[in-house]
């Protein structure tokens, strides 16, 4: 038979075990509800050209629909975003005309470039891809983000935002939507959505919207 002092000594254990678990349970939602903000943390917007700048040296022809793509090629965030734009080049066909604008700071032009996604930028139909030393052609069309993507139709602004929902994030978006009706049929004009990625190095920096990989990349070069 347990006496007063072992039936105390089994009410603490049970009691500092529900307490550790209770701890436990709050440290987990905690980490999942402050992941899920992270990742439906948009960019804030820009205010890009409406109509396409004539001292810009890239090539934009009447009756062409050119989409500017910003890419951060240290950013994991943005493999979402090449996989929306390889189902979004299949479904539009040979309709639209991609260039992929490759974020790279001048003094670290030599390794920055070696990247998954820029393997798949250059191995992507449709699309060309052009180094943007430090951010000159982003500055121009202020754009701030990885994935951040522009479509001009004759030379006019029709799109502006980014592919995907969220952070890393594939499937079906408004966005892809609105890209194939406008190609289609000319309707959805200035259509915006959200951006979900790291910062262009230009813009801000390192900071803390950028992802941890994206940090880690950047200090080891």
């Amino acid at each position: 038979m347990q006496t007063g002092s072992g039936i105390r000594k089994q009410l603490a254990r049970a009691y500092l075990l529900y307490s550790l678990l209770s701890v436990w349970c709050i440290a987990v939602a905690s980490g999942f509800a402050l992941l899920s903000l992270y990742s439906q943390r948009s960019s804030p917007e820009s205010q890009p050209p409406r109509v396409w700048p004539e001292h810009v040296l890239l090539e934009c022809p009447s009756g062409v629909a050119k989409l500017l793509v910003f890419i951060h090629p240290k950013c994991p965030c943005t493999s979402a975003t090449l996989s929306e734009l390889d189902r979004l080049i299949a479904e539009v066909g040979t309709g639209l005309q991609v260039v992929f604008l490759v974020d790279c700071p001048e003094d670290l032009r030599d390794d920055w470039m070696y990247s998954e996604s820029t393997s798949r930028c250059r191995s992507m139909p449709q699309s060309s891809t052009v180094v943007d030393y430090d951010g000159k052609l982003a500055r121009e069309f202020h754009a701030t983000t990885s994935g951040f993507c522009l479509l001009y139709m004759d030379r006019k602004l029709c799109f502006q935002g980014g592919l995907t929902t969220e952070r890393g994030h594939e499937g079906e978006s408004l966005a892809r939507v609105a890209i194939r009706q406008l190609l289609s049929n000319g309707q959805g004009k200035n259509y915006r959505a959200p951006v979900f990625g790291c910062p262009l190095s230009w813009s801000v920096g390192i900071n803390p919207l950028a992802c941890e990989s994206c940090n880690r990349e950047t200090n080891d070069n």
